[in-house]
């Protein structure tokens, strides 16, 4: 079940329980432990600004989700390599996930800019949830 939130509501974050599930919940995937060996393919897009669109890509200056005509939200995502159980697997990542660990960044930088600030700061191994492919939640372990 979702609920959209409405700007004077707080986005609390779940925090990972003991048996590494996301807020105990049983239905949600474990987390899995992973060494970041690398970020290629950095794409910006606009967006929708709207939370209930979750920053859906807009198609002709139009949210695909609201079908409102809105002043755009730069955002984007990239590929990062994980070694996850001496496997180097590869998963999507979007802004929010990728600047929760290398800081706020414009969006908009070129993707050489992205990767050298990624190599900078994100090292070592991290817990995360991933669903078919994309990080959901990342946190340093």
């Amino acid at each position: 079940m979702f609920k959209v939130l409405t700007e004077d509501q707080e986005l609390k974050e779940v925090p990972l329980d003991t048996n590494g599930t996301y807020g105990g919940d049983p239905d949600f995937p474990e987390t899995t432990s992973g060494c970041f060996l690398g970020l290629s393919n950095y794409t910006a897009y606009d967006s929708c600004p709207k939370p209930e669109c979750f920053n859906k890509k807009l198609v002709d200056d139009q949210c695909p989700s609201c079908m409102a005509a809105v002043q755009p939200t730069p955002y984007g995502y990239c590929k990062v390599l994980m070694e996850v159980e001496g496997e180097i697997k590869s998963y999507t990542m979007f802004h929010r996930e990728l600047s929760s660990i290398i800081g706020s960044f414009d969006p908009k930088l070129c993707e050489n800019d992205i990767c050298n600030l990624a190599a900078a700061t994100f090292q070592g191994t991290y817990q995360f949830l991933e669903k078919r492919g994309t990080i959901i939640y990342i946190t340093k372990s």
